[in-house]
């Protein structure tokens, strides 16, 4: 019979991790990126320009997103970052098969001049 174990999060101690309260989400950094943020998204969402509301509008999505998204191993910035740089171009399984290429080839290299050293010494 199989033993089901809860998963263990190890994140950094912060005082801006603190719980306040019994509620999960109400932390002290949720606080923070709510109250900057929401500031920040207000001022351009009460601008008069279309754009400017569109950009306070997804900053202040950005932000809720910050904040409920669940704990864990992968946090949201760093899905956020792999998912833009996957989507610019910055495959790293293409960087490293080619680097494997050009080690294989490199000693392919170093093998031919053996061979051919070995070759013009027992001319000479």
């Amino acid at each position: 019979m199989a033993r089901l174990r809860d998963a263990l999060i190890l994140d950094e101690i912060s005082f801006l991790d603190e719980r306040l309260g019994s509620n999960p989400i109400l932390t002290i950094r949720n606080i923070f990126y709510f109250l900057g943020g929401g500031l920040i998204a207000y001022k351009l969402y009460s601008s008069d320009k279309v754009g400017l509301q569109v950009a306070g509008i997804l900053i202040f999505v950005f932000i809720l997103a910050l904040i409920l998204y669940p704990k864990k191993s992968t946090t949201l910035e760093s899905t956020l970052n792999g998912m833009i740089s996957y989507f610019l171009g910055f495959d790293n399984e293409n960087v490293i098969r080619e680097e494997k290429n050009k080690r294989g080839q490199k000693k392919k290299n170093e093998k031919n001049l053996r061979k051919d050293s070995a070759k013009g010494k027992g001319n000479g």
